[in-house]
């Protein structure tokens, strides 16, 4: 007699798993271990890539391409993982924190062939951004961008499940659409799974109540799918406005970084000055010394001392290339990252605000049009700011540049005894140099007060926009357009900061809205008992049911039950609901044991591990009495105690994580010896090829 299902591996674990995960597309499995990494292997058991999160994993799913993995954190965070190498492509807390994610899901729809209302123009008009370091694109690294992608032929979504009973649906790009609270939830109750339904029509929660029993809600998210397209847009622009923000402020930390380099060494060398001038009894200040210099060629001994010995020609040279260094690359960054990605956003920010204005937007966003018009014009102001400070940059690493020439030749002079050895220096420098320092610039930096603002400053009280410009216009008119002569701008990254705030409480008024569109469709309870970690949800849409799978406490139970899609009890109706629907007929795959962890495989089957004096892995048939369903339960029996499951239905496939801490592949789609035979012919088949 045969046994069923092929056996692939058997593979000794480092430790025991927690959560295991097959891939929808390819033959991969994902593995999270007791000591929270992360693995990924091939059916031949080679890995892939080991990573390790912070925090803790809680929950794990697939994409529906097989590209990413869906990561649920202890701390309520969703991430996004590369399948190719395992690194995090985006993140974002999705749940209040402390809470755990217990529960995650990625489903997917397709988009409706109608011609959108409203096109995406952001691709006609800008290129797609480069992913740069400096730039930092969530979900990008540094990986190069040729094109922008191809628009999707479906959406897909994120569904995210508290152990409170939170719900979060969200775009793949991790903007939330609906955000649920469980608060009619009874004390002690703790949910285990929730799901939506392929097409976005439901959403099922599953909880364990503190009798044991297992309630589940059904909720109609109608919103979702009768909407699709537009929530796909929204998504899309909500999702690169964050991005570009983002992209923005990691720029601005370079930035940061690149100035707050060469302000410390030039700080450095003005107080190295200072104290060789105190050391001689000199107290004139340091611009008064530079300037002596200047007025009558006087270089007093400690300024000698301090060029010629202390700091001397190398030192100034490096401290030179330094400066001129951090001016370049600030100047590169606003230039190349930081002003057309405003620029873009500001686009985008034009195009929210068009469609904030559409009466089917209003309707199911209730977009604030007079929030989305400010932040635009803001984005707009901070555009002609950094221009500003760009130019004003540019002008300081000139002068700068002129300085270190002019302290250079002085240094040279203080070896010579002619009189004239600045002679060649160009009056035109000389007078540069001078207005540095009587302007008191050789103190003050106004490029660091945008890029390195001080400890808790904001930028509580942003300039009006036509204040800016009349501001502008005179002081270039005045001044010849002096560069100078600009109102000074407001520090860089507070400003960022509120930008940030003013977006999220744009976006967070849709989700309102959404949220309050999702009905009670039914409540249903079962009193089985439940291991919270093993029960199974599913949407059955060949019957337009839900089913659970539920495995027992005692021996010789398995209960699967199924609730109407519909559901029957409203709003109105008593929390306590309908009782499930027994299927009749799936019964426990073995009578010497309970039923330790089960799931469902595709809509007709349910798969099951058992314990007892005969543990065994069992595929048992849903309806047995209905015209598509196997006649009999497929067992194999093991030899030793599993205690967790996971199967592919795509690729039917099964994984026994047993407690001895191993790993048993099975192939559900053939028996052993049908296996064998298989691989026979095969064998002889080759061996022919070999003698021709």
């Amino acid at each position: 007699m045969c046994s069923a299902f092929t056996p692939l591996l058997e593979r000794q674990l480092p430790c025991a798993v927690r959560h295991a995960a097959w891939c929808t597309t390819m033959d991969l499995l994902a593995l999270v271990l007791e000591d929270n990494r992360l693995l990924l292997h091939r059916l031949n058991w080679q890995r892939l890539w080991v990573t390790t999160q912070d925090p803790q994993i809680s929950a794990l799913a697939w994409s529906q391409d097989g590209r990413e993995l869906l990561v649920g954190g202890e701390d309520g965070s969703v991430t996004l993982l590369a399948a190719e190498d395992g690194a995090v492509m985006q993140r974002a807390r999705l749940l209040p924190a402390p809470h755990a994610v217990v529960a995650v899901q990625w489903v997917e729809a397709p988009l409706p062939d109608a011609t959108p209302l409203f096109p995406d123009r952001v691709r006609r008009f800008f290129p797609p951004q480069k992913h740069s370091p400096a730039l930092g694109l969530a979900g990008m690294g540094s990986r190069p961008a040729v094109g922008w992608p191809a628009e999707p032929a479906s959406v897909s979504l994120l569904l995210a499940l508290s152990a409170p009973g939170d719900l979060v649906i969200s775009t793949s790009t991790l903007q939330p659409l609906i955000q649920l609270t469980q608060t009619s939830q009874p004390a002690g109750d703790a949910a285990i799974t929730a799901s939506l339904s392929p097409d976005l029509a439901h959403c099922a929660v599953m909880c364990r109540s503190g009798d044991g029993g297992v309630t589940m809600t059904i909720r109609g998210t109608a919103c979702l799918s009768e909407n699709l397209a537009m929530l796909h847009r929204f998504g899309t622009m909500s999702a690169l406005s964050r991005q570009l923000l983002g992209a923005c402020m990691t720029a601005a930390g370079t930035m940061h970084q690149e100035w707050q380099t060469q302000a410390t060494e030039w700080k450095a060398f003005a107080a190295g000055l200072r104290q060789t001038l105190d050391k001689f009894g000199d107290s004139t200040s340091v611009v008064c010394t530079l300037e002596r210099v200047l007025r009558d060629g006087t270089i007093s001994d400690g300024l000698q001392q301090y060029l010629s010995v202390d700091f001397g020609e190398t030192g100034l040279k490096k401290l030179s290339r330094a400066v001129d260094g951090a001016v370049l690359s600030t100047h590169a960054l606003m230039l190349d990252d930081v002003a057309p990605t405003l620029e873009q956003l500001a686009f985008l920010m034009g195009e929210l605000r068009g469609a904030s204005q559409l009466p089917a937007w209003k309707a199911v966003l209730s977009l604030d049009t007079v929030a989305v018009t400010r932040l635009e014009e803001q984005v707009l102001l901070l555009c002609l700011h950094v221009d500003t400070e760009r130019r004003r940059l540019l002008s300081r690493g000139e002068t700068l540049r002129m300085f270190f020439a002019w302290l250079l030749t002085v240094m040279r002079r203080v070896h010579q005894t002619s009189p004239d050895a600045m002679a060649w220096f160009p009056e035109s420098h000389l007078k540069a140099v001078t207005r540095f320092l009587m302007g008191k610039a050789f103190d003050q930096d106004p490029t660091a007060d945008f890029l390195l603002p001080k400890e808790g400053a904001e930028a509580s009280h942003m300039p009006n926009w036509a204040d800016f410009v009349l501001e502008q216009a005179r002081a270039w008119s005045a001044r010849g357009q002096d560069v100078q002569a600009c109102a000074a701008s407001p520090p860089l990254q507070p400003w960022l900061i509120q930008l940030q705030g003013r977006l999220d409480r744009i976006l967070e008024a849709p989700v309102r809205t959404l949220s309050q569109q999702v009905t009670l469709q039914g409540h249903h309870r079962a009193s089985t008992p439940v291991d919270p970690g093993s029960a199974s949800l599913c949407y059955l849409a060949a019957t337009d049911r839900w089913a659970v799978a539920l495995p027992s406490a005692t021996p010789h139970v398995s209960t699967v039950m199924r609730g109407q899609g519909a559901g029957k009890a409203g709003p109105g109706k008593d929390a306590s609901g309908q009782d499930m629907e027994p299927v009749r007929g799936c019964k426990p795959p073995t009578p010497d044991g309970p039923v330790l962890d089960c799931t469902f495989f595709g809509d007709s089957l349910l798969a099951c591990i058992s314990g007892g004096p005969a543990p065994a892995l069992s595929l048992a048939p849903l309806f047995p009495d209905g015209p598509e369903a196997p006649q009999e339960t497929r067992t194999r029996h093991l030899g030793c105690l599993p205690k967790r499951l996971a199967v592919s239905h795509s690729r039917k496939l099964a994984c026994v994580l047993t407690s001895d801490q191993r790993a048993l592949l099975f192939d559900l789609a053939a028996d052993e010896e049908e296996g064998e035979e298989e691989r026979e012919e095969e064998g002889d088949e080759a061996m022919e090829l070999a003698d021709d």
